[in-house]
């Protein structure tokens, strides 16, 4: 009994495999070949590439209470806005003095021509209020970090922004 218990247990396909050892070197080397092609092939990078089809505007209006900024900044931007081309969504933000207004591309737009295109509605604009400061429009980008630099001087009144400058450039 022993015997065919041993025997049943040898008939499925790894103990076929076992038995001969030249199919299993065989496999072995068509699964190596296999995966070192599709490791070839395959196409991948560290950093993915995207772009971000965002503008984001940007109007500050020191003292204002943030239901002010809303009603006379806010509001009047949306109206204007709201048939750009290609925008997917606005998002606005009304806080104490300053009012926010993120916009949202399609996929795939020229977003040289849609920020050229929001900064000729915002200057159409003509009833912001006069303290207010004049929008900010700006293309959001994405930037990574290459490196971080720390200017200090070891004396008060030492004006280093040119140097900054100089080495920024």
């Amino acid at each position: 009994m022993a015997r065919e218990t041993r025997h049943t247990r040898r008939s499925g396909i790894v103990a076929r495999l076992a038995a001969h050892r030249v199919a299993c070197n065989l496999i072995m080397v068509v699964l190596l070949l296999a995966g070192a092609f599709a490791l070839h092939r395959l196409g991948t990078q560290f950093f993915p590439t995207f772009s971000l089809d965002f503008a984001s505007i940007q109007v500050r209006w020191p003292g204002a209470a943030a239901e002010d900024v809303d009603a006379a900044v806010t509001a009047p931007l949306e109206r204007e806005l709201r048939g750009l081309g290609d925008l997917r969504e606005m998002t606005s933000t009304s806080s104490q003095g300053a009012a926010r207004i993120a916009l949202e591309y399609e996929e795939g737009t020229d977003m040289g021509e849609a920020v050229e295109e929001v900064k000729e509605r915002v200057a159409s604009i003509r009833d912001l209020p006069a303290t207010a400061e004049e929008p900010e429009i700006a293309r959001v980008a994405n930037y990574e970090a290459v490196a971080r630099l720390l200017v200090a001087a070891r004396r008060d009144g030492v004006d280093l922004r040119p140097l900054v400058r100089e080495i920024e450039s």
